[in-house]
């Protein structure tokens, strides 16, 4: 059965049928649902939960296709995990997604090039990097980068050897130590420090979680297979909501709809809000995976086993943002990146020069996994003290204090949970693909958590709603 509009779906039904319908969806009863506080229903060819990037580019494309669609956000804003606060001084600061990862043939990219939205570069290599009371040299950068470098390389050896044994997923922290171990690697307490603050700024901020919770198997694997996309990587000073506003020009969003429960079988489907209930042909469902495996959402019947296992087998990882501005700028312009070899892993390593983007006197700090998390039980006067003391071991404790600031928590944001997806030891490519499949041809699934191939990036939950829309046939 297709719903066309709402006045045909009645015209098909007449008014007990209708009821009789709902009652079976919604399991409420005919008498509940003939009484005077019914409960409202919306139809829709198509619901869509979540306008984030996947759920918007998933409308856009059934709208395309002359399918009525609506879009359910949970949220008094559309984004999701991309949105960009004005609250400073009006300022676009980007609180979730800032980059597009390799701008050859990303989509995202092609947008913002549509919509002639302006982009910088930035040079990972261009960085101020702090320890030991001084500002290291390239060539002593270059010798942390390259232990790095030479350990993942061993690790990846270990990967292979075991992989072909068949033997067990082991975390990629075990497999580094391993390398140090039967290595014979000696290395000095700061050549350690130096190392972790390798390892968590190129791989634990990049994947949102420890390498302790990494999978030595497929930790990086879906970047190895990413090979249509690549280039620079660059971000947009005017905030990555220029995109967002761009892809949900003129689609059906209702805001402040928090889903409790989505209700399925062969005749459609009944998604419960706090606001009422929604009626559809089909649904995509484009919820962060931190909020699947919180369980926020109610599935009548449950989801699939095989589904639900994969849910719980992903890992939902944490990467907090702080921004932090100034009178003035009292670091290096022209510099993209700070860095900080901290005595725990982890702490305040990595800084973004945001003056270099926008002209404005702002330093943005990235914490991620277990330090992430950690922080986000402080006060938020803790967490920029914390930040200063670092700022004013590198730059001197005459710098001036921060004028204005802004922070994430997104481990406790009720609509995430979490930044982004991650493989956890003993997760498998395999679980993207069954988070991504359909149910029953009423249920689909979308996000950069189902993503195979472009997992943990904008374009990745982009394309994965255009995936989504296009096995949708009404």
């Amino acid at each position: 059965m297709t719903f066309k509009t709402s006045k045909i779906m009645y015209s098909y039904y007449n008014r007990r049928q209708f009821l009789q319908f709902i009652s079976l969806l919604t399991g409420s009863g005919l008498l509940a649902c003939t009484q005077k506080k019914s409960p409202v229903m919306n139809q829709a060819q198509v619901l869509i939960i979540g306008a984030g990037i996947a759920g918007l580019a998933a409308a856009r494309e059934l709208k395309s296709q002359g399918i009525e669609v609506t879009i359910l956000e949970g949220r008094s804003r559309i984004g999701g995990r991309i949105y960009s606060d004005r609250s400073l001084n009006n300022l676009p600061l980007d609180m979730g997604a800032s980059w597009i990862h390799g701008i050859d043939n990303n989509p995202i990219y092609k947008l913002a090039q549509s919509g002639n939205i302006k982009t910088l570069e930035t040079d990972y290599e261009e960085i101020e990097l702090y320890s030991n009371n001084k500002f290291l040299s390239d060539q002593e950068q270059e010798i942390i980068d390259r232990r790095l470098e030479d350990i993942l390389k061993e690790a990846r050896k270990i990967r292979k050897k075991r992989s072909g044994q068949n033997q067990a997923d082991i975390s990629l922290r075990t497999a580094i130590e391993e390398v140090i171990i039967n290595g014979n690697r000696q290395l000095s307490a700061q050549q350690l420090r130096e190392l972790d603050y390798a390892i968590n700024t190129t791989i634990e901020h990049e994947y949102a979680a420890d390498v302790t919770n990494l999978s030595l198997y497929y930790w990086d694997q879906a970047w190895d297979q990413d090979s249509e996309i690549d280039g620079k990587d660059v971000l947009f000073p005017g905030g990555y909501s220029q995109i967002i506003d761009l892809v949900a020009q003129n689609l059906d969003i209702k805001l402040n709809q928090i889903v409790k429960k989505i209700t399925y079988n062969n005749q459609g489907v009944v998604v419960t809000t706090n606001q009422g209930n929604f009626l559809a042909d089909k649904v995509i469902i484009t919820l962060p995976l931190g909020v699947l495996k919180k369980g926020s959402v109610e599935f009548s019947p449950q989801l699939p086993e095989p589904k639900v296992n994969a849910i719980n087998r992903l890992g939902m990882g944490v990467l907090n943002k702080l921004y932090l501005q100034f009178p003035q700028v009292f670091w290096d312009k022209e510099t993209h990146l700070l860095g900080y070899i901290s005595a725990n892993k982890g702490e305040w390593a990595e800084w973004i020069n945001i003056y270099r983007y926008t002209k404005q006197p702002i330093l943005l700090g990235f914490n991620a996994g277990s330090f992430g998390k950690a922080i986000e039980r402080l006060p938020d006067t803790e967490i920029v003290a914390q930040a200063m003391q670092t700022l004013q071991q590198m730059y001197g404790s005459q710098i001036p204090d921060p004028s204005g600031f802004l922070l994430t928590r997104w481990q406790q944001d009720p609509f995430s949970y979490g930044s982004y997806s991650y493989m956890t030891t003993g997760a498998t490519l395999s679980d993207r693909k069954t988070l991504g499949e359909p149910v029953d041809n009423r249920l689909f699934f979308a996000g950069e958590a189902t993503s195979q191939k472009h997992p943990s990036t904008v374009h990745g939950a982009f394309l994965s709603g255009l995936e989504a829309a296009k096995k949708i046939h009404i």
